[in-house]
């Protein structure tokens, strides 16, 4: 007789083995405190595609409703100065949104952002023939997805990186320094009683 381990001749052993390292590898995953890697990475990816995809229907001529033609290029440029406001300082009116949408630093706040996003999507996909708006149901569910990453990363802890990173919270400390040593220094040159009486002079 087969023992317990086998079924029809094969061994079920290295199969549960199997399941069993993979759910330790997943439940190591949840430990590690990456779920605000992985939601900055989905929503950075959204972005993009957010953009190109209403370009390319544009481009090709393929059919895409037009209020989620308009909802997609929105949501980009939302999701974009949230996700990467490095890329679009050069802009007074992205920095000003920028700082207002700061206060979705706050990783309950950003998942309450996305899940905004993925609800009006659903909404304008449902009312609409889903054959011919499947961007509008890909871009709601993956909205969705980011609000759950979000709200895992506040729910364990995760504390808020800057946009830019360590470098570029490490450059932009080695700007701030520079301006108060220059500032330093012409304070103290104005102060010199040979620039004062050279100033007085001319």
């Amino acid at each position: 007789p087969r023992g317990s381990g086998q079924l029809g001749g094969f061994s079920t052993a290295g199969s549960g083995g199997t399941r069993v390292g993979r759910m330790n590898d997943c439940l190591q995953e949840v430990k590690s405190g990456n779920f605000k890697t992985y939601a900055r990475w989905l929503a950075v990816t959204d972005v993009i595609l957010e953009m190109a995809v209403p370009i390319l229907c544009l481009v090709t001529n393929r059919t895409l409703p037009p209020v989620t033609f308009v909802l997609l290029i929105l949501f980009s440029v939302l999701s974009g100065v949230l996700e990467l406001p490095m890329c679009c300082s050069c802009m007074q009116c992205c920095r000003t949104l920028s700082g207002k949408m700061s206060v979705l630093n706050n990783y309950v706040l950003r998942a309450v952002f996305y899940a905004c996003l993925s609800s009006c999507l659903l909404a304008v996909s449902a009312a609409m023939d889903s054959e011919n708006n499947p961007a509008g149901w890909y871009f709601g569910i993956a909205n969705g997805i980011n609000f759950l990453l979000y709200l895992v990363a506040s729910f364990r802890g995760e504390e808020p990186v800057d946009a830019a990173g360590d470098e570029g919270v490490a450059r932009d400390k080695a700007k701030e320094a520079l301006r108060n040593q220059a500032l330093s220094a012409a304070g103290a040159a104005a102060k010199d009683p040979k620039v004062q009486k050279a100033a007085a002079d001319a």
